[in-house]
């Protein structure tokens, strides 16, 4: 009886894991074979080192995105693999909201180190320098196998678009502001 009893509490158990289990995707902007997408800073240079970082946000599909990960933040490697997140051994992430095998969207984000520890202040700090990917959906992976109960690998982020930072648009209207005045001093 006691076994019984123990296979049944055991079975729920599985079962409640199967429906709670989360999606997860894999936090690299270069998969051998699968994805390709360089972060190039403001100068249009591969990002390297400590001098930026970068999160991956993401979120069910139509709803808002949010930090993944903890910490999350990430700096870049160096070398012959600039350009590519610094993830280590650690990239999966989960998507709180989002089932294993479900769609969401995420978004990789990146900004110079200077303008702020994380995303948000550097793009709204005055001359901040920051960027982000094309919005991406794509089918979590995390799903348990029916036999075994181990979760699938995270799904890797096929179709990210690598892209370049920007400074915040109030350091181009102080550019525009200094060339205009340059002008003017020049015609006098």
């Amino acid at each position: 009886m006691k076994k019984q009893i123990i296979a049944v509490v055991v079975s729920c158990l599985c079962a409640v894991t199967h429906a709670l289990a989360q999606g997860t995707v894999n936090f690299n902007n270069f998969v051998s074979g699968s994805v390709d997408a360089p972060i190039r800073n403001e100068a249009g240079v591969l990002c390297s080192g400590a001098g930026y970082f970068a999160q991956l946000w993401g979120g069910p599909v139509g709803g808002p995105l949010v930090a993944l990960g903890t910490p999350g933040i990430v700096p870049f490697r160096t070398g012959g693999f600039a350009g590519y997140v610094n993830v280590g051994s650690a990239g999966g992430r989960p998507i709180a909201g989002v089932l294993a095998g479900q769609n969401a969207t995420v978004q990789v984000r990146a900004w110079a180190a200077a303008s702020g520890a994380d995303w948000l202040t550097a793009s709204t700090s005055p001359g901040g320098i920051f960027g982000s990917s094309p919005l991406l959906t794509l089918a979590t992976g995390g799903v348990p196998d029916p036999v075994t109960g181990v979760p699938s690998l995270p799904s890797n982020l096929i179709g990210l678009q690598g892209f370049q930072l920007v400074p915040e648009p109030a350091t181009y209207a102080l550019f525009g502001l200094g060339a205009m005045a340059l002008f003017l001093r020049r015609r006098k």
